[in-house]
């Protein structure tokens, strides 16, 4: 990795005592109305909006969507294409992510940026509701997301450029919340 420390990416994978894994849970849409009733343009971050991760590298499953109105909870198509993960290319390009079955994806986050002194950049993304106009068999407003992500980062006393990862985190914190 350029500009940082020799096994950089090695040491974090191995040795963080930070890393978190997280289930990923998109509520169904529940109420577009908001939304529809100005630019449609507007919905495209409807489940979560555009953010880059605090971690060094997040690894990522494929998306799985639920019909919540049957107490079996099946797995069902996501009736609409357009929705799910979006990346943003260094060029500027908005990028659709489909992760494949049974396969795992992995980006960049602002730590790794940060250790690698803007080398490296990290992966701003958003994932996409499902469109109010869409017509299915199952109501899009009992069909939920869920994804489950690793965040793979330095322990708290790790150097991420100039500054720990805790002075790092605390800082994220206080900008973004």
């Amino acid at each position: 990795i350029p500009s940082a420390k020799p096994n950089y990416l090695e040491k974090i994978i191995v040795g963080s005592h930070t890393t978190k894994a997280r289930l990923l849970h998109y509520f169904p849409i529940q109420s577009n109305d908001d939304k529809a009733n100005g630019n449609i343009e507007n919905i495209d971050d409807s489940w979560c909006g555009w953010h880059v991760d605090n971690s060094s590298i997040t690894g990522l499953t494929s998306a799985m969507y639920i019909n919540e109105s049957d107490s079996t909870f099946p797995e069902v198509q996501c009736p609409d294409p357009s929705s799910g993960l979006y990346i943003k290319t260094k060029s500027d390009k908005i990028v659709k992510v489909s992760i494949p079955k049974d396969h795992l994806a992995f980006q960049l986050g602002e730590a790794m940026q940060m250790a690698s002194r803007n080398n490296l950049l990290a992966t701003p993304h958003m994932v996409k509701g499902i469109s109010p106009n869409i017509k299915n068999e199952i109501p899009i407003n009992v069909i939920s997301r869920n994804t489950f992500a690793v965040f793979m980062q330095p322990s708290l006393d790790e150097m991420v450029g100039d500054v720990t990862f805790a002075e790092f985190g605390g800082n994220a914190i206080r900008i973004h919340y």
